[in-house]
């Protein structure tokens, strides 16, 4: 087809040179064959693709982790020891939102577990649920104005154990359920986020509202964890600290902590009644689902105990990480 196209096209131009001068057409006409490669191409210009835009605004992760103990002992085990099975279940996910002065940070953390020792029936030994959402706005290099609202409660009921002097019984005490305590606060303030892995929460305006769903958890747990007796809710008006820290210390082992300090202003100026949370989480992974972890927690707060509370949780078993959080 190329050969016949280059031929019409000669012919068209040859012809009319002959009539032009009067000259007879030749009866037969020679071809010329044009090399393809000599005819011009006009090609239009394109423009080069611009870069695709990069729209993803959001980081996302999540931790899935069970662990399962159990220890055994014949009839005549010469050592000591208990039959007892005991398990704890963890999720923890965040998620985070940045798109130009404009950000949202999400976070959950639901933690439960119990044990069971021969003879005494499944009892709590790790409960929490824990949710936190904050929205910033971009003030200057690394400082944000912000507002959040967070939730501390358990999912289950709670006892402390004694033994009767007398009976040598095993006593329950009933002290704690669902949102009984539980702990809302509303914060607002300024945020300070020099790194990725760690940032600083100062909440002067912040209100807090303890809550004691049970109305007769009194009969039981006098202090009624501040809420007047008779009612469900407590408000306070204070200043909130939360300093946060998560980062991948080395090659496969991950430290969290966590503070949070709240300062009611009508008792700031005795220390004794300022109510502080610490929690503590190294995580050490043997491979891609098998990890160890150690978990502590301490809490003062008087309107609960005059003392310390103290806590902590080891364990070994399945872990899962989903997400795309650099944790370095």
């Amino acid at each position: 087809m190329g050969f016949f196209y280059r031929t019409v096209l000669l012919l068209a131009f040859t012809l009319p040179s002959f009539y032009a001068k009067g000259q007879e057409v030749p009866a037969q006409l020679v071809p010329v064959i044009v090399p393809a490669q000599l005819v011009p191409v006009i090609m239009p210009a394109v423009e080069p693709s611009p870069a695709p835009k990069d729209t993803t605004y959001w980081k996302k992760g999540m931790m899935l982790g069970a662990n399962l103990t159990q220890a055994t002992f014949s009839k005549n085990w010469k050592s000591g020891g208990t039959n007892n099975l005991s398990f704890s279940l963890l999720a923890q996910a965040r998620a985070e939102y940045i798109r130009g002065q404009i950000s949202w940070r999400s976070e959950m953390d639901f933690q439960y577990g119990s044990v069971r020792n021969q003879g005494q029936g499944y009892r709590k030994s790790l409960d929490k649920l824990y949710l936190d959402s904050k929205v910033g706005h971009k003030l200057a290099t690394h400082w944000d104005l912000f507002a959040s609202l967070n939730l501390f409660s358990q999912f289950a009921q709670g006892f402390t154990y004694s033994t009767d002097p007398v009976t040598n019984a095993i006593m329950a005490k009933y002290v704690s359920a669902f949102m009984a305590p539980g702990y809302i606060t509303e914060s607002a303030g300024v945020e300070y986020k020099p790194i990725t892995y760690f940032f600083l929460r100062i909440g002067a305006a912040t209100l807090r509202q303890t809550l004691v769903r049970d109305t007769t958890l009194h009969r039981q747990e006098p202090t009624n964890y501040g809420v007047p007796v008779g009612r469900r809710v407590r408000n306070e008006v204070a200043l909130q600290i939360v300093a946060s820290f998560e980062k991948d210390v080395a090659p496969n082992i991950n430290l969290k902590t966590r503070y949070t300090g709240f300062y009611n202003y009508t008792t700031l100026a005795d220390p004794q009644q300022w109510d502080h949370r610490l929690e503590t989480g190294i995580v050490a992974r043997v491979n891609k689902y098998i990890s160890t972890s150690i978990m502590g927690l301490m809490i003062f707060d008087r309107d609960a105990d005059t003392d310390v509370q103290v806590s902590y949780q080891l364990g070994l078993g399945f872990l899962a990480t989903l997400g795309n959080f650099d944790k370095k």
